[in-house]
């Protein structure tokens, strides 16, 4: 493939399915095309642990839509899918239907192979560096840090919670309360104690979710840097705002997060304390530009 021909990714996350035509050129990117459904299918799990039928029908309608405006270029296309097929106990079967169904191969990916893309897809943003870095992506239906230098992660933890499986208890509430913010701590923490590993504390810590990019525009940030007393200042602010109201009259809130934000917030809170970050930096790269780096050398389906 030449470096300029684009290859393409569907990302089949908890929160929403995005469609990535790119091309690369040196360290550049450039984008053709970018589309994403929201499907929320993190709020969508029964109590069996299996993806409920409007979810898959949600799923379904968004794949279709998306590999038809893929195939229109023509790019070899790369299908993945992270915790939102991965944490449900007929993932599996959804995968291979929908595959079949559709013409497509949908990859599931492991929480390590999660965790390295995104860690790849930060190093690959940030400057190819040589100092040891720490990458956190909260996204919908898990979180996962990576850790390791010069492009190559050398540790990583998962928790099987994001920001919409961690909110999605309480996803009707309105307001929520008190008492439910609590039930999202008392969760995470559970979540938090039973981690194993230990990641490196580290003055700041890359974050690469569409989540951090709107936690440091409510806190006003201008140089893509998020303290912990900042995040800790957003958090209260949308504990305030219990209606759904008052959070989308919040500065610097995406309607289309407006019900999971908080708990990503708590999640990125949760984890600087847990492992002492001093805070987090924004990054241009993540989990979809390090799936996109890996798909460059192997074959993806046309």
């Amino acid at each position: 493939m030449s470096a300029a021909r684009p290859c393409g990714l569907v990302d089949i996350g908890s929160n929403s399915v995005v469609l990535l035509i790119a091309s690369r050129e040196g360290d550049d990117w450039t984008v053709w095309e970018r589309v994403k459904h929201s499907v929320r299918l993190g709020a969508a799990i029964d109590p069996s642990g299996q993806l409920a039928p409007a979810g898959v029908l949600r799923l379904q309608d968004a794949l279709a839509d998306l590999l038809s405006q893929a195939h229109a270029y023509s790019a070899p296309l790369r299908v993945t899918a992270t915790a939102s097929l991965r944490n449900v106990t007929n993932g599996a079967a959804i995968a291979a239907e929908l595959g079949e169904r559709l013409g497509c191969s949908i990859e599931i990916l492991s929480e390590k192979a999660e965790a390295s893309a995104a860690f790849r897809g930060v190093w690959d943003a940030e400057g190819r560096g040589a100092q040891p870095m720490v990458v956190v992506d909260v996204g919908g239906g898990s979180s996962e840090v990576g850790w390791g230098a010069r492009g190559v992660m050398q540790g990583w933890l998962s928790l099987p919670l994001g920001g919409v499986r961690l909110s999605a208890p309480h996803q009707h509430a309105d307001p929520v309360t008190p008492s439910d913010v609590n039930a999202m701590r008392r969760t995470l923490g559970d979540q938090i104690e039973s981690l194993s590993l230990t990641a490196p504390g580290v003055p700041e810590a890359y974050a690469c979710s569409g989540s951090i990019r709107r936690l440091c525009a409510m806190a006003g940030s201008h140089d893509d840097r998020l303290s912990c007393d900042d995040l800790d200042r957003v958090i209260d602010r949308l504990e305030r705002a219990g209606w759904r109201a008052e959070r989308l009259a919040l500065p610097g809130v995406d309607p289309g997060r407006v019900d999971v934000l908080l708990g990503a917030a708590l999640i990125h809170q949760a984890l600087a304390r847990r492992f002492a970050w001093g805070g987090f930096r924004l990054s241009r790269g993540g989990l979809r530009w390090g799936l996109l780096s890996d798909g460059l050398s192997q074959p993806l389906s046309l």
